[in-house]
């Protein structure tokens, strides 16, 4: 009964005073309309923000071995100052890199280890470009798309095939058309590949990733092997990075 009293007191004091009721209404849909708002726009604008960070590649790591005070000494913010550095020993394992691939954050994972050597194109030399042994993570970590032909794929890392996929920059160095390169063989490490891929030019041709590279050699400047297939030609497992 005093429910019932309450409520009819409720609705007579309602009715009795409605302009102050009709303000204090407004005032709560107002309050809830513009918090409503607030969270839109705030959302809206974290969206917007991490789609313009993450197309800076900050979204990228790169795992090095040693430490960083290399970097304040002339070196790329890679920690490399040129291909041949990048050849060098390494401490990193492929324990390391299983550590970092069961992290829940880890979308995308892949070891680059680099191939001494120039690779050619029987007397057609790619002096500009370096040769990496990678995962086929590497592409969706970097965007890059396939201009002709294919990317290897996780069964071709599997079974060591000998398959490379090039950079535009690189395939303009070995062919006199890039676009012709699919199906041709080239050397590497003394060993024979076949080009399945060719990736597509980045905007810039000026464009260096240093993440993956030196100062002077770019993402767009590099030869992409299977790991498992590096590693069988090189007998070694000589990982001089990982990126995540």
């Amino acid at each position: 009964m005093i429910i019932f009293e309450s409520i009819r007191e409720a609705f007579r004091s309602i009715f009795t005073n409605k302009v102050r009721s009709f303000l204090t209404v407004l005032g709560i849909i107002i309050g809830i309309a513009s918090v409503s708002t607030l969270v839109g726009i705030g959302e809206g604008f974290k969206g917007a923000f991490t789609s313009e960070i993450n197309g800076l590649g900050v979204n990228i790591i790169a795992v090095m071995p040693g430490d960083i005070e290399g970097l304040t000494n002339g070196e790329s913010s890679s920690g490399l100052s040129g291909a041949s550095q990048a050849i060098g020993t390494s401490t990193l394992s492929t324990k390391d890199g299983d550590d970092i691939k069961n992290i829940d954050t880890v979308s995308y994972f892949s070891p680059i280890s680099a191939v001494g050597g120039i690779t050619r194109n029987n007397d057609r030399l790619a002096k500009q470009s370096l040769t990496v042994g990678t995962y086929p993570d590497i592409f969706n970590i970097f965007d890059n798309k396939i201009k002709s032909g294919r990317l290897f794929t996780e069964q071709d890392d599997r079974q060591k095939a000998h398959v490379v996929v090039l950079s535009w920059k690189a395939a303009q160095e070995l062919f006199i058309d890039p676009e012709s390169a699919v199906g041709e063989t080239i050397t590497v490490f003394d060993n024979e590949f076949t080009v399945i891929g060719v990736l597509e030019a980045k905007e810039s041709e000026n464009q260096s990733n240093s993440a993956t590279s030196s100062s002077s050699v770019g993402f767009d400047s590099m030869i992409f092997i299977p790991a498992e297939s590096v590693w069988e030609i090189t007998e070694s497992k000589n990982i001089i990075r990982f990126i995540v």
